[in-house]
């Protein structure tokens, strides 16, 4: 994956939750989906893992946060739980710049800011915390 340059797909398929990724490098085949994932709800958002670039972390419109490793299948190995989940869509997600590379930030219109950790030998999200913004007059 590296060196290229991703972009959601933006047509139907006859599984509404499907999502193809599209190389848009002009070496590549425009007309061929480079991957297709099959998150449990529509993404509203995607970003690839700075350190690991077959590791993408997505934000669902119901809110979970899912991990794919693309490697291994279009199927998310982990999501974050619905009952410890955004309670919004999950519109921002972003890898944070550390030693490891296994931990995430994701934001929703909720007003929580939520942080989760990846066992990478597991791929398990082993912990996840969340904070809620308020502001105030």
């Amino acid at each position: 994956m590296e060196g290229k340059t991703l972009r959601n797909g933006g047509f139907k398929t006859k599984d509404s939750n499907v999502q193809l990724l599209w190389c848009v490098n002009l070496s590549e085949n425009p007309n061929k989906p480079e991957m297709t994932l099959k998150p449990t709800s529509p993404l509203v958002c995607l970003e690839y893992n700075p350190k690991d670039a077959h590791i993408l972390v997505g934000g669902q419109y119901n809110g979970q946060v899912v991990y794919w490793d693309t490697r291994k299948s279009s199927q998310p190995f982990d999501m974050t739980l619905v009952e410890h989940s955004h309670r919004d869509p999950a519109y921002k997600v972003i890898w944070i710049s550390s030693k490891t590379g296994t931990e995430c930030f994701s934001a929703s219109s909720d007003g929580q800011v939520c942080i989760q950790f990846i066992n990478k030998i597991a791929f398990r999200i082993f912990n996840y915390a969340c904070i809620t913004l308020t502001l105030t007059p």
